[in-house]
């Protein structure tokens, strides 16, 4: 009887301590969740209040045009 107890205690424990990982997991993946989307709001934020489009539209072209460099130097 006491083996049989010790064994389903041993189950019990196992199990409670499965539940505790998991559930440590979603947590951490809803933090990391939230965190994400306030860096976004904030960034989006930002660059509302901040730059204007013209501003937006000139470093995008700069960008581009950089890429475009950085793509013919390395097919070649």
């Amino acid at each position: 009887m006491s083996e049989k107890f010790s064994k389903s205690a041993e189950i019990k424990k196992n199990l409670a301590n499965i539940k505790i990982s998991q559930m440590k997991d979603a947590a951490i993946k809803d933090i990391k969740d939230t965190s994400i989307k306030i860096a976004i709001e904030a960034v989006k934020k930002t660059i509302s209040t901040s730059v204007d489009k013209s501003k937006l539209d000139l470093l995008f072209a700069k960008n581009l045009e950089e890429t475009k460099i950085e793509l013919k130097k390395v097919n070649s």
